[in-house]
C-alpha cells in the first residue's frame, strides 16, 4: 500500500563474542560531546548515570583505552570530554555504519522484489 521496504542494519563491534560498541554507546558519546557532561548525556538518553558509566567502562576495558575524560568539580564545575581515541572510535564507527547501511540498501534494492 505504498509502503517502501528498506533494510535496517544495526552495527555492533564485538570482542571475544561480546558486543561492546554499537548505536547506544555512539549516541552516548555524541551527547557527551554536545553537552560536556556524562550525567546530562545519560539523562537525555533516559539512562541512569551508573548504567551509562557501566557501558562506557565496559567499552573502555574492551578497547584498552579511555573514550572520555571526566574532569571532576571545582570552582568551574566538572566536565566530560571525548578523548582523542574516543573521537576517532566514534567517527570511525559512524563512517562504517553509513557505508554498511548504503551498501545494504543498494543490495536490498537490487534483490528484493515486491508488488509496489
Amino acid at each position: 500500500m505504498g509502503e517502501k521496504y528498506a533494510p535496517h542494519i544495526k552495527l555492533s563491534v564485538r570482542r571475544d563474542g561480546t558486543s561492546f560498541f554499537g548505536p547506544g554507546i555512539a549516541e552516548l558519546l555524541e551527547l557527551v560531546d554536545q553537552e560536556g557532561s556524562l550525567k546530562v548525556a545519560c539523562a537525555r538518553m533516559g539512562l541512569s548515570y551508573s548504567k551509562g558509566r557501566y557501558i562506557l567502562r565496559r567499552a573502555e576495558q574492551c578497547l584498552e583505552f579511555p573514550l572520555i575524560e571526566i574532569r571532576h568539580g571545582g570552582q568551574g564545575g566538572g566536565a566530560s570530554v571525548l578523548t582523542e581515541e574516543g573521537r576517532r572510535c566514534l567517527t570511525g564507527y559512524r563512517e562504517i555504519e553509513r557505508e554498511v547501511t548504503a551498501y545494504a540498501a543498494g543490495l536490498f534494492e537490487s534483490r528484493w522484489r515486491t508488488n509496489e
